[in-house]
Order: C-alpha cells, then structure tokens, then sequence
C-alpha cells in the first residue's frame, strides 16, 4: 500500500477502501485505488482486494461526453479534493475545494441536486448537478455553461421570430 490517507467506509458489512491518490511511474501519473475486504465464510478477515485506476481513464471516459464549449466534469472525494476534472487543469488535480458552495451548502442538505453558480476561476455561469455515490466516498459533477444550454433556444427563437417577420 503507498504511502498516503487511508479511508475506510463501513457500508452494511464489509469495509470498502479508498486511498488517496499516488504518483506511479508505470502510468506517469496519478492513480487511484479502490479495494474491498474479503469475508471467510465464518465472517472472520480473509484479506482485501485492491484495484487501481489512472487518472487517464478517467480523462479519457470524460472526453467522450459532451459537456459544450463551457461545461465541466468534476470527480472529488467527499473531503473536497479534487480527483479528476475535465477540462483536464493539472495543477487543480489535488487541490482542496471543499471551501466551495457544492460542500459548504448543497451536499449538506442532499445526496445529489443542482444549482445554478458563476465561476469563480472563468467567470462562466454554469448549471451544475452533483451526486454523492452511496458506496464509494466520492462525488461526481457535471456542470453545463448556460450559453450552451441556451444556444439552441436562442438561435431557434431567432429563427421564428424571422419567419414571423416574413409573414407580416
């Protein structure tokens, strides 16, 4: 097990296991581990299974949605670190955000939901949906920028009201 925080979460029985994030020279970069007790059929420790990811897969698996010109994915541990986010800003991979509202104020009244904030760091107003996963001490975000959300509605609207000028 690498050096870092170990979190263990009592979920009904066995302990699920959740390490930080460690620098691995094979990957070039970050990678998370997840792992899960193993029970012998008297309930007693039978040993834990452990399983990495890269920070590249989850990079790559955000780049295959389509979040628009100014959306953001955003994976956090419960804590407010920053796991992976798309898109990819190097240095804020670590960083703790948990000073912001997702966990100041909404993930204190619900497991998931959604608000409407403007940046801090681009000034891009978003519409952001969050969910708490119930197994795993994570939070995943995906927030649209509203010019993107509004794009079709505008241009549409443009285009009827053209038309409507047309038949006057």
């Amino acid at each position: 097990v690498p050096e870092g925080r170990l979190h263990l979460v009592r979920i009904g029985g066995p302990c699920e296991i959740v390490l930080d994030a460690f620098p691995d020279r094979r990957y070039r970069g970050n990678t998370y581990e997840i792992g899960r007790r193993i029970n012998r059929q008297d309930g007693s420790f039978g040993g834990v299974v452990v399983a990495g990811i890269t920070l590249e897969y989850f990079q790559s698996f955000f780049k295959t949605l389509n979040i628009g010109n100014e959306g953001v994915l955003g994976l956090f541990h419960t804590d407010g670190i920053v796991l992976a986010r798309l898109p990819l800003a190097s240095r804020r991979i670590g960083e703790n955000v948990s000073y912001g509202e997702l966990f100041t104020r909404y993930l204190k009244q619900s497991a998931q939901g959604g608000f409407r904030y403007t940046s801090r760091i681009d000034g891009y107003e978003r519409v952001l949906s969050y969910r708490r996963m119930s197994r795993y001490p994570v939070v995943i975000t995906a927030a649209f920028g509203l010019n993107d959300i509004l794009a079709t509605w505008r241009a549409d609207t443009l285009t009827h009201f053209g038309m409507a000028l047309l038949l006057i």
